[in-house]
């Protein structure tokens, strides 16, 4: 018999729907439990979030984006969630409503120019 990861995508629950995505946790360390996260570097997020390097960095020293996480020397990288959290709360900000699961704005709806 062997075993199914847990990600496998065919996995089910007990209803028979999929399985619930569950997020690995690190060891406890200094009286925090870290979650597993990944790391985007500076151009995957500008792809991400559609500005330049100059706007990005006008945005962190403003306070308007999270800031990087210092990987050495030279190197940053950003959160992945908090990334994905700054776009659903950019969407919200922008549309003034949730961002996940709502349907697109129709062009009647849009502020008169």
């Amino acid at each position: 018999m062997t075993k199914r990861a847990i990600n496998s995508g065919d996995a089910k629950s007990a209803d028979g729907g999929p399985a619930p995505q569950v997020r690995p946790t690190l060891p406890h360390q200094h009286g925090v439990t870290a979650v597993s996260e990944a790391f985007l570097r500076r151009k995957a997020v500008e792809q991400r979030i559609g500005v330049a390097k100059s706007t990005l960095y006008a945005w962190i020293s403003l306070g308007e984006f999270p800031r990087p996480v210092h990987l050495s020397s030279g190197a940053v990288a950003w959160i992945a969630s908090e990334v994905d959290e700054w776009i659903h709360a950019r969407i919200e900000q922008t549309r003034g409503q949730p961002a996940s699961g709502t349907p697109p704005r129709s062009r009647s709806d849009a502020r008169p120019r």
